[in-house]
């Protein structure tokens, strides 16, 4: 099967035909983190995908609650780089640059982002997805903001 889905469904692992997102234990382990991710952070999508198949797709595995913010295909034109759309968001949701985490599987998004933006990246190399590295990565960034935000007694 040709692989035509955008980098967020490679990145979660969301594969058709097959089980959703890389089957059970995935979700198991993917819900985990996102529940102890959206504790720290708001968790945003800028897929090239449709925003209704994205929602639809979380939907199914329950996670929809764990994202803020879905910008999909019908919110931005094509030919808008990545950095665009994450400095619109940025502006529109009051963001710095060291609030923000950008993470994509496509090098060219994350160089585009990292160069424009200036904000923390990561690029995901694992075929297939995140993987324990990236998950630990993730959250350690997340938390280690959230610490910044607290006041010194």
């Amino acid at each position: 099967m040709e692989d035509t889905l955008d980098p967020l469904s490679r990145l979660i692992g969301f594969w058709i035909p097959g089980p959703s997102f890389g089957g059970q234990r995935r979700q198991q382990v993917l819900s985990t983190f996102l529940g102890t991710l959206a504790q720290d952070a708001n968790l945003c999508i800028v897929s090239r995908n449709s925003s209704s198949i994205i929602r639809k797709a979380l939907a199914s595995v329950d996670w929809l609650r764990y994202f803020v913010v879905i910008y999909g295909a019908e919110d931005f034109d094509v030919s808008v780089p990545k950095s665009q759309v994450i400095s619109d968001l940025m502006s529109l949701h009051r963001k710095e640059v060291d609030e923000v985490l950008f993470i994509d599987d496509m090098f060219l998004n994350v160089s585009d982002v990292s160069q424009h933006c200036h904000v923390a990246t990561l690029h995901i190399r694992t075929p297939g997805g995140m993987d324990v590295w990236d998950c630990e990565y993730i959250l350690a960034w997340a938390r280690s903001k959230k610490e910044d935000l607290k006041i010194p007694e």
